[in-house]
């Protein structure tokens, strides 16, 4: 009974975490295609 709150605070953490890093994947994967849009437009011109 004592451990429950622990555990379900721990699955809470962890499942914001999750929500943090897929949030901070999708913004790294759009800086770098910026980055390779920026890049090609740069050789072009």
């Amino acid at each position: 009974d004592i451990r429950n709150p622990d555990i379900r605070s721990l699955r809470i953490r962890m499942r914001i975490l999750k929500l943090h890093i897929r949030r901070i994947r999708i913004r790294i994967r759009i800086l770098q295609k910026t980055r390779i849009s920026g890049s090609v437009t740069g050789l072009i011109v």
